[in-house]
């Protein structure tokens, strides 16, 4: 039978859009969207860890990793999560040592959380509300409610919940890892699969070697080191056993370093106290805080008998502000700060031997509603290089009260060492001078740039945080025609009908969308998106690497930030063509075009889409063999780009119409189509030749039938026109 691993309180309590849902609602939910979302659904379970740890399932999708867990993996003792563990659990409780897998499972969850067992060697929940303070805050905590706010919030936020490993020390100590930019869950799961394997210092509290160097019994019994970690969890630490060179002592004392700063964990508008002492015996306090949201920051430091003064630092290290009021005059700082990791310095002056209190709090500030959120999304791959040069190019300009410039990009190892070399994906605000290096953005794990979900939740975080009255999406990448950015880890991509469902799902439209990638200037992706966003910027042809140039359309945005959609899809074009008409790629062909897409919408009578279909249905009921072979020669005669196929479909209108061989009616109905179709362009460029005239459209050549895809892409176009229905003609 089925073990049923879902938790519907968790769920609901971690997505704050599911607060009013009832348990069947709930439960709904996982199953329709939560589940291909990957939304957390339990504090004990994590598909990403079952699937990693399993490699029999790494081809496995989310539906279907749920299902072999439910089914066989629970049975089978497989690993499922980085925080819980069965047979650690059965062997360090004596009386569920007869307990089958499943059986150990339901305890856990229904009793062994609540009464305080331990289920891990790695969590330990008693020193997890010990060291975190703002926890102590909440004494009705249960067990549960902590495990659920370690599961998720201090993972992520780089709390303490273990005297062998900390995230911060683990990736600060270890370049390997901080190069491939892991975030904490990763390094956690690093350190389980590999780390204590390979003997890696994990925390400033324990470092396993020097724990079995110094412990002749566990030598002598043959421990390794795995088995050695497990003993100082349970048992060394307790027993006061030394597990590293530094003397240090895991209490609420703040460290006298970076690395061993106190976390106060996440700062709001509740007021944080610390009290310490600070003199010749301990010189300097560090402290560590995390903001979830830009914030007003108020530090005081009072209580002192003598001079004591305190500065502010960035999650590098660098100094952001201090106050060094002499005495005992409280010292103050208030500034407004971005969302990230800061820390805070305590020290004496002069010899100064102090006791003193610490009271920090932070006030979220309401985000200003800009002109324009421009926001890309940068699937980065082989064309990593110049994505980096994209950035750098909006970094020239940055973000300022009218326009935000926000972005999330995803590298890959193999392309660009430079700027840290990170290899995750990132997201942030783009500030003038801002570097595409490890200080950029926040860190969101690897992500599936070719999964509509990724998209999804860069945009909702967008608007979240960046509110604006206009905002405009850049698809930035690798373009086929039907689909866009392409994520070579996964060998996926957003197809047109993802977009759309994606684009449908927020409450307000996308005022522009662009994809600056190749051959995305197709009136069916066009049509697409119609309904979901005013103006669409895309290429017929390929796009060189460099891409648009952002440098100069920013600047013009930031100029101008009340100009309207038209307006940046018109400045997006014309910037386009003068770059390229003044470089060497002068004499490409080079095209770029901005589409009106509320000439695609239904509401329109002479919308395009109706028109052409009018005309596919001309052409069927009237061509005479001679129009037949009249359209096949304007077919041809209609420049393609990269795929033979995608042909320019106002070189093609404009001939038909203007062909006095051909029949009238089909001629008058080819100009209503293309008179549409002029409508629906607002700006083009197309380069020396002037190939391209703003839309490609998908036309399989006379004999042929349409490719499969054209079909199984779910295209409105294809399903709303009688253009397939032309393709598929027997008479063509």
């Amino acid at each position: 039978m089925p073990v049923d691993v879902f938790d519907v309180n968790f769920y609901q309590s971690a997505h704050s859009d599911l607060a009013s849902f009832n348990e069947q609602q709930a439960r709904s939910h996982f199953q329709a969207y939560g589940l291909n979302e990957g939304r957390g659904f339990s504090p004990i379970v994590n598909l990403n860890t079952y699937r990693s740890s399993n490699s029999d399932l790494a081809s496995f999708n989310n539906h279907q990793l749920l299902n072999h867990l439910q089914n066989y993996g629970i049975r089978e003792g497989r690993k499922f999560s980085p925080l819980a563990d069965l047979n650690f659990y059965r062997t360090h409780n004596r009386d569920l040592a007869h307990f089958n897998n499943e059986q150990v499972f339901e305890h856990l969850r229904s009793h062994g959380i609540m009464e305080g067992r331990r289920f891990s060697p790695f969590v330990d929940l008693k020193l997890y509300r010990a060291a975190n303070t703002d926890l102590n805050y909440h004494a009705s905590f249960d067990n549960k409610q902590l495990l659920e706010h370690l599961a998720k919030s201090g993972i992520v936020e780089g709390r303490q919940f273990s005297v062998s490993f900390d995230s911060n020390y683990y990736r600060n100590h270890h370049s390997d890892l901080a190069r491939a930019g892991l975030n904490n869950w990763q390094l956690l799961e690093h350190f389980q699969r590999y780390g204590i394997r390979e003997g890696r210092a994990a925390a400033e509290s324990f470092n396993v070697q020097f724990y079995l160097t110094n412990n002749t019994d566990l030598r002598t019994a043959g421990f390794s080191y795995q088995q050695a970690q497990h003993h100082f969890e349970v048992f060394g630490f307790s027993e006061g056993r030394r597990a590293t060179s530094v003397n240090f002592s895991l209490t609420n004392d703040p460290g006298n370093t970076f690395n061993s700063a106190f976390n106060l964990g996440v700062l709001n508008s509740s007021h944080r106290v610390a009290n310490n002492f600070v003199g010749n015996t301990d010189s300097n306090d560090y402290y560590r805080f995390t903001l979830n949201n830009r914030s007003n920051f108020n530090l005081v430091l009072n209580g002192m008998s003598s001079d004591a003064d305190v500065e502010l630092f960035n999650s590098d290290g660098n100094l952001l502000q201090h106050s060094i009021n002499g005495g005992t005059t409280p010292d103050i700082i208030n500034q407004t700060l971005e969302a990230g990791v800061y820390y805070i310095r305590v020290f004496p002056w002069g010899g100064a031997n102090t006791n003193y209190n610490l009271n920090v709090s932070a006030t979220a500030v309401l985000p200003t509603r800009a002109n324009w959120t421009f926001m890309v999304y940068m699937a980065g791959n082989d064309l990593e290089d110049f994505g980096i040069q994209d950035f750098q190019e909006m970094a020239t300009v940055g973000s300022n009260a009218n326009v935000n410039i926000v972005f999330q990009f995803d590298r890959t190892s193999g392309y660009n060492s430079s700027y840290g070399d990170w290899t995750d994906t990132r997201r942030g605000l783009i500030q003038a001078g801002s570097h595409p290096d490890l200080s950029c953005g926040i860190s969101i794990g690897e992500a599936n740039m070719g999964d509509p979900n990724t998209l999804r939740n860069f945009i909702n975080w967008s608007m979240n945080n960046y509110q604006a009255n206009n905002y405009a999406l850049v698809l930035w990448g690798h373009g086929s025609g039907f689909n866009v950015s392409y994520d070579d880890i996964t060998n996926d991509s957003i197809s047109a009908s993802e977009l759309s469902r994606v684009l449908s799902s927020f409450a307000r439209n996308i005022d522009l969308v662009g994809c600056d990638a190749c051959q995305m200037g197709m009136t069916e992706f066009a049509y697409q998106i119609r309904d979901y966003a005013s103006v669409y910027v895309g290429s017929q042809e390929n796009i060189p690497g460099t891409g648009w140039n952002y440098t100069t359309i920013l600047s013009d945005l930031r100029a101008n930030p009340t100009m309207s959609a038209i307006g940046l899809g018109n400045a997006i074009v014309n910037r386009y063509g003068q770059h390229y008409s003044s470089t060497w790629y002068n004499g490409c062909e080079e095209t770029l075009s901005a589409i009106n897409l509320t000439n695609l919408r239904s509401s329109n009578p002479h919308n395009l889409a109706a028109t052409l279909s009018q005309f596919a249905h001309t052409i069927m009921n009237n061509a005479s063999y001679s129009d037949l072979y009249r359209l096949e020669v304007h077919r041809d005669n209609s420049a393609f780009f990269e795929n033979l196929d995608y042909r320019d479909l106002g070189t093609f209108l404009n001939h038909v119409a203007n062909d006095f061989w051909m029949t009238n009616t089909i001629r008058t109905s080819a100009q209503t189509a293309l008179n549409s179709y002029n409508s629906t362009i607002i700006q083009n460029y197309s380069s020396i030749h002037q190939r391209g005239t703003g839309l490609s459209i998908y036309f399989s050549a006379a004999g042929f039938s349409p490719e499969s895809h054209y079909h199984s892409s779910n295209l409105s176009f294809a399903q709303n026109t009688a253009w397939d229905d032309f393709l598929n003609w027997a008479h063509w």
